[in-house]
């Protein structure tokens, strides 16, 4: 019996050390993904008097980083915007391989090319923060990564930010996804646009692949990944949302708990060019 329990435990110590070891595997991809996109961004500056790929899928209107094809006709009807058809994948392609450069390994991969009518939104796993800015409710455009040089601003923080994975939280919606697993606690779940109801409806098919933590839990520590504009890449290890001063009896609920938490290293962003309040992701500070 001894000699079973000893092999038992060796057998879990190597299937431990194994799903590390790939983890860290599609770390070091996700990373080396994000190296090509600034290589790709940088090269095309060059050959475009020192600028930025202009990203019209973003620009000045409700979407998000993620976004690579929407049609907003949806978020028109709900918000009186102009409905439009926002399309970036043409832009991309013409410097970068998009299915291979754009789909994180840590996430099951989606054809980001998808040219079907049923499809009116497609998402990448890696958020490209060049070629657009945000937009306040009130006030003029912030700063975006326009040029060489240039700074993406919100608010009193700038960024020199190409790319990263994606992360993201909705205060209204209790929901809170990203590209990269989290683990120790590991509750957060792969999901698919086919079996999770997260922005689907019956106007707004959609092409996604993202972990997505319970509702009635808060997502634990992730690794996460950015690409700065000169070119390297950093990771920030156990990105964590913290509680804020308040006692947690005053935070009952995962929706408040969320909100309220924030990693020390990061900045709290909103998550669409036009300013949502309800809707965030971060960016760290320096």
């Amino acid at each position: 019996m001894a000699v079973v329990a000893i092999v038992v435990i060796l057998a879990s110590l190597l299937v431990a050390g194994l799903e590390r070891a790939i983890y860290e595997a599609d770390l070091a991809v996700c990373q080396a993904n994000e190296k090509n996109i600034g290589l790709a961004v940088l090269t095309y500056s060059v050959s475009n008097r020192r600028t930025y790929p202009h990203r019209p899928g973003v620009h000045g209107d409700r979407q998000f980083a993620p976004v690579v094809l929407s049609d907003n006709e949806y978020d028109a009807s709900l918000s009186g915007d102009v409905a439009s058809i926002y399309d970036d994948r043409p832009m991309l392609r013409y410097f970068l391989p998009i299915n291979e450069s754009l789909n994180c390994p840590m996430v099951r991969s989606v054809n980001l090319e998808d040219t079907s009518n049923s499809r009116t939104r497609i998402y990448a796993s890696q958020a490209l923060w060049f070629g657009w800015q945000y937009y306040p409710v009130n006030g003029r455009a912030e700063r975006g990564m326009n040029r060489v040089g240039d700074r993406f601003t919100w608010g009193d923080h700038s960024f020199a930010i190409l790319a990263s994975d994606w992360t993201a939280f909705s205060r209204e919606d209790n929901w809170a996804l990203g590209s990269h697993p989290d683990y120790y606690d590991g509750i957060m779940t792969l999901e698919t646009a086919e079996n999770h109801p997260l922005w689907i409806g019956p106007l707004d098919p959609a092409t996604y692949s993202f972990w997505v933590a319970p509702e009635t839990s808060d997502p634990g520590p992730v690794d996460r990944t950015f690409l700065y504009d000169d070119g390297s890449v950093r990771r920030l290890s156990h990105v964590v949302w913290r509680l804020s001063h308040e006692p947690p009896a005053l935070l009952p609920t995962r929706k408040e708990q969320v909100w309220k938490r924030a990693d020390d290293r990061m900045v709290r962003v909103p998550e669409r060019a036009r300013e949502d309040p309800t809707r965030s992701t971060h960016l760290p500070k320096y």
